[in-house]
């Protein structure tokens, strides 16, 4: 992000951070569900996003499969399989070792699968049960940093690969569910290049010149890295889609990694199919800019700036995912790490806005026009209350109900349209609710980032069915005058125009 566009973003946000929101004032507005929270808690503001074209993500073609995503490692998978399913996703970013037996799992539930090849080996062993850690602080040099690295991969496709033994050993196994492989986690931190062990190395030196040299020598080498994996991947499956770069802040600082390397590497953008990132911005909405000390993150933007390093190169229409994302809840609302305490900054939010913001993430991810967006995760886990089930009690928390109410509603979802976006926060999207089959009425959802506010939506049906994010409160309302007012807020609502009472 350049200085003046900061600069600007600075004082919008001055601005849109001491303006307030008025409540709703019209007495006949529908309320859906519980209240509408007023405080949205974080160093954050809303400012208008820099979202691509409306008709550019429209026009395009419905993808293969839908938006929803989660990220869990084999065990978890196993582990808490049930819920999965009745939540439903079906697509999934795996890391951590992997198995036969979730494998076969995968295959009978219909899964995608991306395995992220991470900083740690893809197979458990008794010394090593969540494998072992390696990366290049490991190796004299970075070609044997990278061979091993390969040697992975390898074994990896010629067990789960297309043509795999796995599949041999199980010839009534018919589907392939390992579609994509994921080129390394987070390779502009520590895990690329940072022994485990080595605890002092960790984090980024102060000094901006040993700054700068660090972060150059994680470019060269991951692009080394990158280009010899693809290769790999390409020589032993060619059909395995391969998913580059998986930055961390890919809503900030994370971008200028994505530039070095494609700066150093001459047609590095020849290397990977698919692009990736983690546009993390807790605790502050998606839509929002979160400030902080050191800069902004902010999704959007982070978004657009990717994009264009993309197009410059001359792949502009290559997807873009986002393969990690997460708010955290309070833990004196159930959280299991005292997050304030450990990293020295208040991260968290209601378990109601962690719901809101996991929904609103999807919808943002469809309206950026990103196919898949993988959740983190099941439960609590790495010190951050992220989590979707209560890990000692097995409850569901809001934001699981949140999802699995949204894939119900919406189980294939394609943008179609927008009444109102960008608006002083407010955000009316029209969607087809399942792009498999054709002659749906539509879905529109609706939130405003900071509320309540009472909004009139032209609807194009006699009547509507009406939920909240939770699909607790359910109801028909018949419509007149070919408009509905309704309150909205932080936690959005469904207005489904198919209102036969064959779908919930």
């Amino acid at each position: 992000m350049t200085r003046f566009a900061i600069s600007g973003l600075f004082c919008a946000a001055f601005l849109l951070l001491t303006a307030g929101s008025s409540p709703a004032e019209s007495t006949d507005a529908i309320r859906v569900g519980m209240e509408q929270p007023s405080h949205i808690p974080g160093p954050w503001a809303w400012v208008p996003q820099p979202l691509p074209n409306l008709a550019s993500i429209t026009e395009q073609p419905a993808p293969d499969r839908p938006v929803y995503g989660l990220y869990c490692w084999a065990g978890e998978y196993l582990q808490y399989r049930d819920f999965i399913r009745d939540v439903g996703w079906t697509n999934f970013r795996l890391s951590g070792p992997i198995n036969d037996a979730v494998f076969r799992a995968y295959i009978e539930d219909g899964a995608e699968v991306m395995f992220t090849m991470p900083a740690r080996h893809p197979f458990a062993d008794p010394e090593h049960p969540m494998g072992k850690w390696r990366n290049r602080g490991n190796f004299d040099s970075d070609e044997a940093f990278i061979d091993a690295y390969l040697a992975d991969v390898e074994l990896v496709i010629r067990r789960y690969g297309p043509d795999g033994t796995f599949f041999q050993d199980h010839p009534d196994l018919p589907y392939k569910p390992l579609r994509y492989i994921e080129v390394y986690n987070e390779p502009n931190y520590w895990y690329l290049d940072v022994a485990r062990e080595d605890k002092q190395n960790h984090w980024p030196p102060r000094d901006p010149v040993a700054r700068r040299l660090q972060n150059e020598g994680r470019e060269q080498l991951y692009g080394k890295l990158l280009m010899a994996a693809y290769t790999k991947i390409k020589e032993l499956a060619p059909d395995i889609q391969v998913v580059g770069f998986g930055v961390g802040g890919g809503s900030a600082g994370g971008v200028s990694f994505i530039e070095g390397v494609h700066r150093i590497y001459d047609g590095i953008e020849n290397y990977y199919d698919i692009m990736s990132a983690h546009p993390y911005t807790r605790p502050a909405p998606p839509e929002a800019l979160l400030i902080r000390s050191w800069g902004y993150s902010f999704m959007s933007r982070g978004h657009r700036m990717i994009r264009d390093v993309m197009e410059a190169h001359g792949v502009g229409d290559k997807p873009v995912w986002w393969t990690e994302l997460n708010w955290s809840i309070y833990p004196e609302k159930g959280g299991r790490f005292d997050e304030k305490k450990q990293s020295g900054r208040d991260d968290d939010v209601s378990r109601e806005l962690q719901a809101a913001y996991i929904v609103r993430g999807y919808l943002q991810a469809l309206r950026h026009g990103v196919p898949r967006l993988h959740y983190m995760s099941i439960y609590d886990t790495d010190g951050v209350n992220a989590g979707m089930l209560d890990r000692e009690t097995g409850e569901w928390r809001p934001s699981a109900h949140a999802v699995k109410h949204m894939i119900a509603t919406m189980p294939n979802p394609k943008l179609t349209g927008a009444v109102m976006e960008n608006e002083d926060g407010v955000y009316i999207y029209r969607f087809d609710p399942d792009f498999t089959t054709e002659g749906d009425a539509g879905v529109i959802t609706a939130y405003k980032v900071q509320g309540p506010a009472t909004v009139t939506i032209p609807i194009d049906a006699a009547s509507v069915r009406i939920s909240d994010m939770l699909g607790e409160d359910v109801r028909d309302v018949e419509i007149h005058d070919g408009k509905l007012t309704v309150e909205i807020g932080p936690l959005p609502i469904y207005i489904d125009l198919r209102r036969s009472g064959d779908h919930s």
